[in-house]
């Protein structure tokens, strides 16, 4: 059972997020967060920090739950196409789960990643490397074409943020289509994730 103290701060990270992905980093107050959390600012204060600190401990609680799903999820690398899917399904499972990231990272992407935390950059980094270690390893054994590790990881990243973030937009554009072939499109998108795989399978097209 979680403790009061647990509680508020969850509910702190919550509020804040939704706030971030509303105004950004910038537009963010402190004193909304605080009203909006039924907290006071003296209890963000105590349990997080000034709003730098606020906004580092949501992107990193974020990214660093994911890489812990992640790194708990990925079975034997022997089977280097198991483990890239599986470990590109749970990054996208973790992103579906937390529906406001998306909007934070785009607006923090187009910021240059100005305010990205120390601890964030640590946890990608360890991403990109086990990405790394089952691309090479599957490129070895002749399942995967040879390609950067980096720019597999941000073809993955970027489709997952974009697919999430226009899914208004699309159902805007498509739900009134009068085609039933296209509202179909729409509506039976593959798992993005899988997708991007596939994509680097040799001898197989996506």
């Amino acid at each position: 059972m979680k403790t009061s103290s647990e509680k508020s701060l969850e509910k702190i990270l919550k509020t804040a997020a939704l706030e971030f992905s509303r105004k950004g980093f910038a537009g963010a107050r402190m004193d909304e967060i605080a009203e909006n959390a039924k907290v006071n600012k003296a209890s963000i204060y105590y349990h997080v920090g000034d709003k730098e600190a606020l906004y580092a401990r949501v992107l990193s609680t974020f990214i660093g739950t994911a890489l812990e799903s992640i790194i708990e999820a990925v079975p034997d690398l022997n089977d280097p196409v198991k483990a890239l899917t599986t470990l590109a399904n749970v990054l996208e499972e973790h992103f579906r789960k937390n529906p406001l990231m998306p909007r934070i990272m785009m607006r923090e992407l187009a910021d240059g990643g100005e305010r990205l935390p120390v601890q964030m950059k640590q946890d990608v980094t360890r991403l990109v490397e086990l990405e790394g270690r089952i691309i090479r390893d599957g490129f070895k054994k002749g399942v995967f074409m040879e390609i950067n590790p980096l720019n597999f990881h941000f073809m993955m990243l970027g489709s997952i943020i974009m697919l999430q973030v226009t899914e208004q937009v699309r159902k805007r554009i498509f739900s009134g289509s009068n085609s039933e072939n296209v509202k179909k499109i729409s509506q039976d998108i593959r798992r993005t994730s899988e997708f991007i795989v596939n994509s680097i399978l040799k001898g197989k097209s996506s």
